[in-house]
């Protein structure tokens, strides 16, 4: 999956109809983990031009606090979450904004770095958002380079390239700011010496009068900003070694698989795990949540990434169902990925379900209670505590 794409673009400023080149704020989230850092280089980014003002923010507790916890959040939600920031602090939708976030975000598709960037005309405009838990998974394998604050201002220099009117470069890596590359390895060849701009970027620039974002790259090759990397990279790291190590990137203790002719026996689950403070997905428990929502996409991304583990009610009606088979494949995909004990089988019937093999142990709803079944849950849930084996982000698309 690309850090950048055609419908993801960052676009946040407004030069095209802004002939006279006033000064376009760009609003940029100073988040906590290394907000001196980014203080610094907005003031020295202000300081060598005058086309954008660029205005460091901290968003309010509550909203920031939920950026900064692990789960996931869809394009559209992030967007409208980072409009919200921005009508916060007496912004118009036409002020660009960008976010950080720990969050996975996710389109109909793909995982992604950026999601928003929306144009004027779309609603909410010039919204972006980045996940660090995105950008930390994929310079996994820079080899303790320490490029992620380049990286980060990489990025936003890429968005506002886009806005002065260059193009991505598609077919070939050119170790410019403006390479689009399905491997991120790729990019990274951009940021070994710092964020530049190729020959070909550079002399379109100046055509376009737009000189000063190549001033903007040049800042970054400063001692000063070679050093912050390398603080910053820890820092980003440090948070997602943080996160490893505890449950906190699942959204569900228990995700619950079933057919609609045996919703009364799911329910009747749910609601005893819910008792006993098990946090378990069951459609009808988050109505709000799945509603206006892509189901395949949505659905696929739970049993996949977000749940500790998949309860899944076997019967002749699981085997006809097509969701099911949806549902069904994203927690195999689960488990073949860690090899893990993912999918927690229970039995309403003897019928024989593709991918669940006869020699897999399950539980009988026929022979045990709600409440035996609830407790070998708990059991599972809390032996899962002492070791987490949760899935880790993925590039890929989301089936």
């Amino acid at each position: 999956m690309s850090s950048r794409s055609e419908n993801n673009r960052l676009r946040l400023g407004n030069h095209e109809s802004n002939t006279a080149k006033a000064a376009v704020s760009v609003l940029v989230h100073l988040h906590p983990d290394f907000q001196e850092s980014l203080e610094d280089l907005l003031d020295a980014w202000n300081n060598v031009q005058q086309s954008w003002r660029f205005v460091g923010l901290r968003p309010g507790r509550e909203f920031e606090r939920f950026l900064l916890v692990p789960g996931s959040i869809s394009d559209g939600e992030a967007s409208l979450r980072g409009a919200a920031v921005r009508k916060e602090v007496g912004h118009s939708d036409t002020t660009g904004i960008i976010i950080f976030t720990e969050k996975r975000l996710f389109d109909e598709d793909y995982y992604q770095l950026f999601v928003g960037g929306r144009e004027a005309d779309e609603d909410p405009s010039r919204v972006a958002v980045l996940s660090l838990d995105f950008l930390r998974k994929m310079y996994a394998e820079s080899q303790g380079a320490a490029v992620l604050f380049r990286a980060i201002a990489s990025n936003l220099l890429f968005s506002l390239g886009v806005d002065c009117g260059l193009r991505e470069h598609q077919d070939e890596t050119r170790a410019c700011i403006m390479d689009f590359c399905m491997n991120m390895t790729d990019i990274e060849i951009g940021l070994r010496n710092g964020p530049r701009f190729c020959d070909t970027c550079s002399k379109g620039l100046q055509r376009r009068d737009r000189s000063d974002l190549m001033q903007l790259a040049n800042v970054l090759h400063g001692n000063r900003f070679i050093l912050a990397d390398a603080a910053v990279s820890k820092s980003i790291l440090l948070r997602g070694a943080r996160y490893t190590g505890t449950d906190a990137r699942f959204d569900y203790d228990v995700a619950l698989s079933f057919a609609g002719p045996d919703r009364e026996s799911a329910e009747r689950l749910a609601e005893a795990l819910q008792r006993l403070g098990v946090a378990v997905f069951y459609d009808q428990f988050d109505q709000a949540t799945l509603w206006g929502k892509n189901l395949h996409s949505y659905l696929t991304e739970l049993y996949h990434l977000r749940s500790k583990f998949c309860v899944v009610f076997l019967s002749a009606s699981y085997g006809r169902k097509g969701w099911t088979r949806v549902e069904l494949e994203a927690a195999l995909a689960r488990e073949f990925k860690e090899g893990c004990d993912y999918i927690l089988p229970i039995r309403l019937d003897d019928t024989d379900i593709p991918g669940i093999l006869p020699t897999r142990g399950y539980m009988d709803w026929r022979q045990n209670s709600v409440e035996s079944i609830v407790e070998l849950i708990r059991v599972r849930l809390a032996n899962s505590a002492l070791k987490v084996t949760g899935p880790s982000l993925r590039s890929g698309p989301a089936t």
